[in-house]
């Protein structure tokens, strides 16, 4: 069993995203984050690096929730929270989004979350040590309500998309075993060294932070 989620590294937090918790247990056991999606028996790997996982995040399956809990003891209700799907009937569609799935390549302008990318509060993730939230995701996130400042979307030093999130726990290189709360992007065959939480970002006006939440 991988390590058990009682401890303080393995811990499940609420309103995490799953493919964040993922990949702390991966740090948690010093391990790639596929290898443990492996474990998980997530079968995340396919043909193409950057094709999405079809349901990985989305909504959870009965099989998901089977082999997650034999590998970690993290029950089905914990893990039907950590997928996107908590948030059907209100800002996302589960049904647009995994038939958008069904393409092997992403579109940045029909999306209702942002599966290959993530938005993120660096003061958040440095109060929780680097647990990305699922509502980061949607496509209609934009300001942290709690720290009023708008959401970061892309690295300063690397100009990329952040990464965490996404389908990371398939593509990942093996010998990578980053911190989550540094950038996870490959710069020509290294990873960034970007810590977020040391990046500024804007302050939000009240008005916004009003309808954020």
């Amino acid at each position: 069993m991988l390590l058990s989620p009682g401890s303080t590294s393995g811990a499940t937090h609420a309103d995490e995203a799953f493919a964040s918790w993922v990949d702390r247990m991966a740090r948690a056991n010093r391990c790639p984050s596929a290898e443990v999606a492996d474990l998980m028996g997530l079968r995340l790997r396919g043909v193409y690096a950057n094709a999405r996982p079809p349901v990985f995040g989305v909504q959870r399956d009965e099989a998901v929730r089977q082999t997650v809990y034999a590998a970690t003891g993290v029950p089905g209700g914990t893990v039907d929270r950590m997928h996107l799907s908590v948030f059907e009937g209100g800002p996302l569609s589960v049904a647009a989004v995994l038939s958008a799935g069904k393409a092997h390549w992403p579109s940045a302008t029909r999306e209702w979350v942002e599966v290959y990318g993530n938005r993120a509060c660096p003061c958040c993730l440095l109060a929780s040590g680097g647990v990305w939230q699922l509502w980061w995701k949607l496509s209609c996130a934009a300001v942290c309500p709690e720290h009023r400042v708008t959401l970061l979307d892309r690295c300063p030093a690397c100009g990329w998309v952040l990464s965490w999130g996404g389908d990371r726990p398939r593509v990942m290189p093996a010998q990578w075993v980053r911190s989550p709360t540094c950038c996870a992007n490959s710069v020509r065959g290294k990873p960034c060294s970007q810590w977020l939480p040391a990046i500024r970002v804007g302050q939000a006006d009240k008005r916004t932070v009003a309808a954020q939440r």
